[in-house]
């Protein structure tokens, strides 16, 4: 049964980033910022999905990453 349950919830995102990393909160030492992905549909329009990343997975501080493309792999 848990297999199904961590099946369900896996999603792929990719698109650009569009806004600046916004510190949301911090566990046990590690921090957890909020960040807009533009992701585009074949339809030619974009939906503008928040993301939350952990600290340890990217630079947060980097000034390149807006209007970077990105791929997110993760679970809700």
């Amino acid at each position: 049964m848990t297999d199904k349950v961590i099946e369900n919830n896996q999603v792929i995102i990719m698109g650009e980033i569009i806004s600046d990393f916004q510190f949301s909160h911090e566990i046990f030492g590690e921090g957890f910022y909020m960040v807009d992905v533009n992701v585009p549909r074949l339809s030619d329009s974009c939906d503008v999905i928040p993301l939350m990343v952990s600290e340890r997975l990217i630079d947060v501080n980097d000034p390149r990453g807006q209007g970077d493309a990105r791929r997110a792999r993760d679970e809700f």
